[in-house]
C-alpha cells in the first residue's frame, strides 16, 4: 500500500509543534510516516520535541537533510530535520518533498500542516479519500477554524486580486453552524494550513518556488498546477483548528515585508507586465494606508516590494 508523508515546519513553535503532532497521532497510529522539519529554532525545539517522543514511547530518529536516505527506517514512522538556518516555508518543506521519491516507500501523497493546527479525526482520511476519488485533482485542502476553536471560520480558501496584489479570505468570521458548506465555494486558492498533495503532479511543476519565504507560496504552486491542467479542491468533511499570524504578526514589519516582496514576485511570474505594474502601486497606496502612522512598517513594505522586483 502506497503511503502518505505528513511534514510539519517548525521555527521556534515547539509547544505548538507538540500539540500539532499529539493530534496528528492519534489518527494516524503508525500507519504513515511523519517528517518534523526544523527552521534552525532557538528555543531548544529539537529537544522539547524529542522529550515528548520519549515521555510516550514514540520511536523516532534526528536527521539532517543530507543524511535523511540513510537514516530511514521503514520501522521508524517519526522523523525531525535538522535545517542549519531558517528556510522558509517553500525551501524549509522541499527540504523532504524532494527526497521523499529516494526513499525506500512509496509516498503517494504529502500532507502539509501548519506545525499550530490541531487535527480532528476525519481530516485525513476526507482528504485522502477526494484525491483517491479524483485523479486529476493536485491538492485537496481543509476548512480552517479558529483556534481555540470559538466556532468561528478562519478561511475557506482565499481570493487573489492580481492588480492590487493583494489576497482576501473566504468565510473568515462566519460561523460554521450558520454556512452550507456543502455548497460551491468559489476560491482562487488554498491556505497551506492543511493540504494534502498528490507526489507526482508536485513534481511535476518543481516543487515550491524558493524564492519566497513566507505567503504566496501555497498560491504559487496551485497557480502552476492548475496550468497543467490539475484541480484544487476544498473538502468540507476536513477540518483542522488553527491559530492565526503563527510566524508573523500582521502588524510585523517582517509581515509587511515579506508579504509585499512575495506578492511583486507572484505577480512578475504569473502574470503580465502592465498588470505588475498595476500591481506595484496598488501596494504601496495600500501599505501606506495599512501602515498608518507607522513609518518603519511602511519602509520595510517598500523594500519588500524591491526585493519582490530584484529577485532572480
Amino acid at each position: 500500500m502506497n503511503k502518505t508523508a505528513t511534514i510539519i515546519l517548525n521555527w521556534n513553535g515547539a509547544d505548538d509543534t507538540i500539540l500539532c503532532i499529539e493530534s496528528v497521532y492519534k489518527i494516524l497510529q503508525g500507519e504513515d510516516y511523519v517528517f518534523i522539519i526544523d527552521n534552525h529554532s532557538s528555543d531548544r525545539s529539537i529537544d522539547k520535541i524529542s522529550t515528548f517522543f520519549h515521555k510516550h514511547d514514540i520511536q523516532f530518529d534526528i536527521s539532517a537533510p543530507k543524511d535523511i536516505i540513510q537514516k530511514f527506517d521503514v520501522n521508524t514512522y517519526y522523523y525531525i530535520v535538522q535545517n542549519n538556518e531558517n528556510l522558509g516555508f517553500g525551501a524549509g518543506n522541499n527540504t523532504i518533498l524532494k527526497k521523499l521519491n529516494t526513499l525506500p516507500v512509496i509516498f503517494e501523497y504529502v500532507w502539509l500542516l501548519n506545525n499550530d493546527a490541531v487535527v480532528e479525526d476525519r481530516t485525513l482520511s476526507s482528504l485522502k479519500q477526494c484525491l483517491f476519488l479524483n485523479k486529476m485533482t493536485a491538492i485537496a485542502g481543509s476548512i480552517v477554524l479558529n483556534q481555540p476553536d470559538n466556532g468561528l471560520i478562519q478561511n475557506t480558501g482565499a481570493k487573489y486580486y492580481p492588480f492590487l496584489g493583494v489576497s482576501k479570505l473566504i468565510n473568515k468570521n462566519q460561523k460554521v453552524k450558520d454556512l452550507d458548506l456543502n455548497s460551491n465555494i468559489d476560491f482562487d486558492y488554498l491556505n497551506g494550513s492543511s493540504l494534502l498533495l498528490r507526489l507526482n503532479a508536485i513534481h511535476q511543476v518543481g516543487y515550491f518556488d524558493e524564492r519566497y519565504f513566507l505567503y504566496s507560496e501555497e498560491l504559487d504552486l496551485q497557480i502552476s498546477l492548475k496550468n497543467k491542467g490539475y484541480k484544487v479542491q476544498l473538502v468540507p468533511e476536513s477540518r483542522i483548528f488553527h491559530k492565526l499570524m503563527g510566524s508573523t504578526k500582521n502588524n510585523s514589519h517582517l509581515f509587511y515585508y515579506y508579504y509585499s516582496m512575495s506578492s511583486i514576485l507572484l505577480t512578475r511570474k504569473h502574470y503580465s507586465s502592465f498588470t505588475m505594474l498595476i500591481s506595484l502601486f496598488s501596494l504601496l497606496i495600500i501599505n501606506l494606508i495599512r501602515t498608518f502612522p507607522s513609518f518603519k512598517n511602511f519602509k520595510w513594505a517598500v523594500k519588500g516590494i524591491f526585493k519582490g522586483l530584484s529577485k532572480k
